[in-house]
């Protein structure tokens, strides 16, 4: 038995991304959009999985081994999301009695990002009109459909552009194979149609049809839909292909209550004479926290670092109210970078929320992951750092700054896979200590649980606590002891 080998390498870059949506149709913004995706449990935008699929089976097409073949069965798991621009990292089999191709991709870090496995067979004739010159696809919107039933069925077109196929995966364009344009579609369908925006596609189990294709069309159907765990699972007929699709219906980002709703549960005035500025205070706990400052009459800055809309929104909602409210960017990397606004260190604030953080991603490897440390660090203890310096003079009529800094439950009752996390928030909570000392700044640092916010959703969230309660008694307590 003779096996051929390959070791790649491939980053997939946002550019890249928008060439796959017009290949494909895919147009879903978890792949696009970094501010929406942002606010998904992902943390910023995901790479589809069809495109790191085609870019791995175009590196081994590259090899010469592919040549006058189609694959006869598929079996790919998409094992977790691959934000855009991280590296993947390529192994490949291919077993030349068996015909049969394996291939696993992970990214640098170690995490699986997916694996499939392949048997091919002698290349078919392609089917009529499936692969055309040139055929980007125009932006749609994708369908914003509720939670499919089982047997909802539809049907879309099977096309696809050399040109189009030809930019990103040039070594699979030569085949003008009807089982490229089906891989294509399939992701349409996920990502567009069924379950459309609220999608993740987990895999495929697919092969080659033994009868010829009606027409050049993908007809879906709605197998099974589990609620409770979120799966759908999708039976299918391309031109090439049949099978069933695996998907998930990925849960919405987590909005906060509104102002007028928080006002009801905050004490009037119960936060009157406060001017804070928080960080982060867009979205998530720093958005809850802003609006519970204003609902007790305290003024707030809210920053962010690109999510303005949210930024706004959160200061609309005040101004109907008659709230003081304004926003102003800030973004961690230029702070970093020595470029401290003049808002910042002009400023004049009796308390700082600081809810700036990076996406928390977990370490699924049994090892110490010192780059993943150290990003957590650059949020959590160096940009802080730098805030706090640039504020400590800045405190209205010589009062002492007051300085929350949320930490986490973590640091006291480790949890498996937050060790780097939770090292860079106890590092951060010494700063703390430190810097009051040097300065006279007041800190508290509490240790908060696992509560629900975009970084907390997933696909069950039966483990987080509800944070409007515990934040609005942590926040009354912190703005009394000041």
């Amino acid at each position: 038995m003779h096996e051929d080998e390959l070791a790649a390498e491939f980053t997939i870059s946002a550019d890249l991304s928008d060439a796959f949506a017009r290949a494909s149709g895919d147009y879903n913004p978890l792949h696009l959009d970094p501010v929406y995706a942002r606010r998904t449990q992902f943390g910023g935008s995901v790479v589809h999985g069809i495109h790191l699929l085609l870019a791995a089976l175009d590196r081994v097409a590259g090899s010469g081994v592919l040549t006058g073949l189609d694959p006869q069965e598929c079996s790919v798991t998409f094992n977790n999301p691959v934000l855009t621009g991280v590296t993947v990292q390529l192994a490949t089999s291919f077993d030349r009695a068996t015909q049969r191709l394996r291939l696993r991709g992970t990214t640098r870090q170690g995490s699986p990002a997916f694996s499939a496995s392949f048997v091919f067979g002698p290349r078919q004739a392609i089917a009529r009109d499936v692969i055309v010159d040139r055929f980007p696809y125009e932006y749609a919107a994708p369908q914003r459909a509720v939670f499919p039933r089982p047997g909802m069925e539809a049907a879309i077109p099977v096309r696809a552009g050399r040109a189009e196929i030809g930019a990103l995966f040039p070594a699979l364009a030569a085949a003008d194979a009807a089982w490229i344009a089906d891989l294509l579609a399939s992701t349409r369908v996920v990502g567009m149609h069924c379950p459309g925006m609220n999608s993740i596609y987990s895999g495929c189990k697919l092969r080659a049809r033994t009868d010829a294709a009606a027409d050049a069309t993908l007809r879906y159907k709605v197998l099974k839909a589990d609620e409770r765990f979120k799966l759908i699972r999708l039976g299918i007929e391309g031109v090439h292909f049949q099978g069933a699709l695996e998907t998930f219906f990925r849960p919405s980002a987590v909005d906060q209550p509104a102002l007028a709703d928080i006002a009801r549960e905050v004490a009037a005035g119960s936060f009157v004479g406060q001017r804070a500025l928080v960080v982060g205070g867009s979205r998530g706990l720093g958005e809850l926290a802003a609006k519970i400052v204003l609902a007790g009459g305290g003024e707030a800055t809210i920053t962010y670092a690109r999510g303005k809309q949210d930024a706004l929104r959160v200061c609309s909602e005040a101004a109907s109210l008659g709230r003081s409210c304004r926003t102003e960017q800030l973004d961690m990397d230029a702070l970093l970078g020595g470029q401290v606004p003049d808002w910042l260190a002009g400023g004049s604030y009796t308390h700082v929320y600081y809810f700036a953080s990076p996406h928390i991603v977990r370490n699924a490897s049994a090892h110490w992951d010192a780059d993943l440390f150290k990003g957590f660090a650059r949020f959590y203890v160096d940009a802080f750092a730098l805030l706090v310096q640039a504020m400590q003079n800045k405190a209205p009529d010589s009062t002492a700054l007051s300085v929350l800094y949320p930490s986490t439950i973590f640091v006291e009752q480790p949890e498996s896979g937050f060790a780097e996390y939770a090292a860079a928030k106890a590092a951060g909570e010494a700063l703390c200590d430190q810097l009051a000392a040097r300065w006279g700044v007041r800190f508290a640092k509490p240790r908060i649980p696992r509560m629900r916010t975009d970084q907390t959703s997933g696909l069950a969230n039966d483990d987080v606590e509800d944070p409007l309660p515990r934040l609005k008694d942590l926040l009354l307590a912190f703005h009394n002891q000041s």
